[in-house]
């Protein structure tokens, strides 16, 4: 990782941590990316980013099924997934500790943790299936699943001083490794893997070049690059690619352009401009969501006829994400609440008992998961820290379900990262703290 691309990773980081709800926060991220000789002591290490759990861009991955990547739900109203057979609840320690990241995938869980690349446990009993052991350094992240390949990341020279990083495409029944391909920095996050329909999307072999690589064989099959001055996210949305360009600059506060892939052969076209300083919340419907980063509007752009909609927010807390057509934000105190992004309107705000500390800190996560949408239902999930569960109706709030895990207290001063919460056909599949677990709700009760 270049001096560079930490700084801009960092800025991203600490910009996504809720600095307006700490006294005396403000301006923290550009001034900490502005002083260029104090980063020099983590740029061997830049990993670590990824490590803590505060990977940049890790919102913009996507899943496809009744499983999910705990990022972005699907929105509700899709075909009810069919119960999980064989089942039981279950709970393990997951190797590596509270480091990793985990998908779930075709009635699997795969992780990525520190010293391991690649597990795959079954999401029925909690029966790990394999391991794949990194051999070197990790930073606990993955670049996805599609189509039976999963996308991890390794050492490209591994005991080097400069390791560099390679993407591996894993046969996911086997662990076979399909190829590898060496990556243009070490961030290894949701960024430097986007899997598409067809291919995978990724960062090399320069910083501003995107290669779409066959998902079996790793061949290049086209690429597309950007001039100096511009930073693209990328994003998919069924199965097609976009990227999310803006000015790369010590702000960060340009548009944003939103551009569309053509999967077969690059081709790009220019869809909408989301105008102002944003966030990329995920997507609903055929639709992709941004937030402005004070929280008063939020922008839709239609990926079918490419227009543009904006409504204002207000009473928008620390955003917790995007449950279908809901936008999701949460207090310390455990109070949760609804806005529509279609209107803008709060919906409603109930206490849902998640509670959890106020950090001060980037490497200490105490946040709630991502919602959990269960296809088929109006209800979504969250998870806390500390393994407590709830789910809520989004049309009115109202609880539906709670449960709990019992969660280890980490050792004081360990970065933490933050909770995630997935689903697996009808069932739950959370990651806290150093804990693998499943449950299934019964909203009846």
């Amino acid at each position: 990782m270049t001096g560079d691309q930490l700084d801009r990773a960092l800025r991203d980081t600490l910009r996504t941590w809720p600095y307006e709800e700490l006294p005396g926060a403000h301006g923290v991220a550009d001034q900490v990316a502005r002083t260029d000789r104090r980063l020099k002591m983590f740029r061997r290490g830049g990993a670590i980013l990824a490590i803590a759990g505060i990977g940049v861009g890790a919102a913009l991955a996507t899943a496809a099924g009744g499983d999910t990547d705990g990022g972005l739900a699907p929105p509700a109203g899709v075909e009810q997934s069919p119960p999980l057979q064989g089942w039981s609840r279950w709970q393990m320690e997951l190797p590596g500790g509270d480091t990793g990241t985990c998908l779930t995938a075709e009635m699997s869980v795969y992780c990525s943790t520190m010293g391991y690349d690649g597990l795959r446990i079954d999401a029925r009993s909690g029966k790990v299936v394999w391991t794949s052991k990194s051999g070197g350094s990790s930073s606990g992240g993955l670049g996805g699943f599609r189509d039976g390949v999963l996308y991890t990341f390794r050492d490209h020279k591994p005991g080097s001083n400069a390791p560099g990083t390679d993407l591996v495409a894993l046969e996911a029944k086997t662990k076979k490794v399909l190829w590898k391909h060496k990556l243009a920095s070490d961030n290894r996050d949701a960024q430097a893997a986007v899997p598409f329909n067809g291919g995978v999307l990724a960062n090399a072999p320069r910083d501003r070049v995107l290669r779409a690589l066959d998902p079996k064989t790793g061949r290049t099959e086209w690429t597309y690059s950007w001039g100096k001055g511009i930073w693209c996210d990328r994003t998919t949305l069924d199965g097609v690619p976009y990227l999310l360009c803006r000015p790369d600059g010590a702000d960060l506060k340009g548009d944003t352009d939103v551009i569309r892939l053509a999967p077969a052969d690059g081709g790009a076209q220019k869809i909408a401009t989301v105008p102002g300083h944003t966030e990329f919340l995920g997507s609903s419907g055929d639709d992709l969501v941004f937030v402005r980063k004070d929280r008063k509007l939020v922008h839709r752009v239609s990926t079918q006829g490419g227009g543009t909609e904006q409504r204002s927010l207000a009473g928008v807390r620390q955003v917790a994400g995007l449950a279908g057509d809901v936008l999701l934000s949460s207090r310390p105190n455990g109070e949760v609440t609804g806005h529509s992004t279609l209107t803008g309107k709060r919906l409603w705000t109930t206490d849902l008992g998640l509670k959890y500390k106020q950090s001060s800190s980037p490497w200490n996560s105490q946040r709630l998961s991502t919602p959990a949408l269960m296809p088929g239902t109006h209800t979504a999930y969250l998870l806390s820290p500390s393994g407590k569960l709830a789910g809520a109706d989004l049309r009115t709030g109202k609880p539906q379900w709670h449960g709990s895990v019992r969660i280890p207290t980490p050792p004081k001063n360990a970065p933490t990262s933050r909770p995630q919460l997935l689903t697996s056909g009808d069932v739950l599949v959370g990651r806290a703290g150093t804990q693998l677990f499943s449950e299934r709700p019964d909203p009846s009760g």
